[in-house]
């Protein structure tokens, strides 16, 4: 009789990292992790638009269980190839704050996250708000259960 091995779920995260300055090689590191996970619960995925007002972050279904958070600023990703230098300035100031209060509602250092880039965290111990500091900018919000 033939056993059938199963694998439970699992989250791998590999990231690489490069810096390269004019004239010589680039020095670069990957950062990696994995884990199983707990649950067997879908990821939650959901591209948003947020304004300028701060907003709690909405985790879906995985309220309470979530594991790993990625929000990337997706904002001037579906402009053209040749944009002016208005619509560069303009993309550029679409900016996304990212904060985690505390129990007193206080927020304090705010994590940037600048058009076409992302951040990505563990398991969040509580709630995260969000705004854009000028005008609207899209973004994708991902997470991962526990």
């Amino acid at each position: 009789m033939e056993t059938t091995r199963v694998v439970p779920d699992q989250l791998s995260v590999v990231l690489r990292f490069t810096h390269q300055r004019e004239g010589e090689d680039s020095n670069g590191f990957d950062a990696v992790h994995s884990r199983i996970l707990e649950t067997e619960e879908q990821p939650y995925s959901r591209k948003l638009t947020i304004g300028e007002e701060w907003k709690e972050v909405d985790f879906g279904w995985l309220t309470g269980k979530t594991g790993f958070v990625v929000i990337q600023n997706t904002e001037g990703l579906r402009l053209r190839v040749n944009q002016s230098d208005d619509e560069k300035a303009d993309t550029a100031k679409r900016i996304i704050r990212l904060v985690a209060p505390d129990v007193e509602d206080n927020c304090f250092n705010p994590w940037l996250i600048h058009p076409y880039g992302g951040i990505h965290a563990g398991t969040p111990t509580g709630r995260l708000r969000i705004r854009c500091q000028h005008d609207t900018a899209r973004y994708t919000l991902t997470v991962i259960p526990r």
